[in-house]
């Protein structure tokens, strides 16, 4: 016959007796889950270390692997929200290949991306004051000298700070 404890031996909060055996059964099948779950893991991550090195990105691995989990349509859902929030920052549209898509979906010369790229800009929303960009997201610079901690106030220059130790 199982051991018991009852409860209030060792707690106020519940009465009623402990199956001491089936306790100590849960618990060593939740440590060895928790074995497996960390040998797992560190077999992913050896994966995703092996896929770097042959030269893919495991930033992106991961992305692909978190999109092919999710239900199909949620999926659709998300990469047609994605093309939309893209094609209305003009990130589609400067690409032949973007335009051309952009033509076959219906859009019109008088469309406000096709107007941005001719040099002209659309005309704001009456509830929409921003004014267009300028440059769309692939005429933005990349890279450039970044500057390490706050900006410095008044435009001090180098010369006035302290020499480094």
């Amino acid at each position: 016959m199982a051991k018991s404890t009852t409860a209030t031996e060792t707690t106020k909060d519940f009465t009623g007796p402990i199956n001491d055996e089936a306790l100590a059964r849960h618990v060593a099948e939740i440590e060895r889950l928790q074995d497996d779950r960390a040998k797992i893991s560190a077999a992913i991550a050896a994966t995703y270390k092996n896929a770097r090195s042959a030269g893919f990105n495991a930033k992106l691995l991961r992305r692909i692997v978190a999109e092919r989990r999710l239900d199909p349509d949620t999926r659709a859902e998300q990469y047609a929200t994605l093309h939309r929030y893209r094609r209305s920052l003009g990130m589609l549209a400067d690409l032949p290949l973007g335009q051309a898509a952009m033509k076959a979906a219906g859009a019109g010369d008088d469309d406000p991306v096709f107007a941005s790229l001719a040099g002209a800009r659309p005309k704001a929303a009456a509830d929409n004051t921003r004014e267009w960009p300028r440059k769309t997201f692939v005429e933005q610079p990349v890279g450039g000298k970044r500057r390490r901690g706050r900006p410095r106030k008044n435009g001090a220059a180098q010369a006035d700070l302290p020499p480094a130790a």
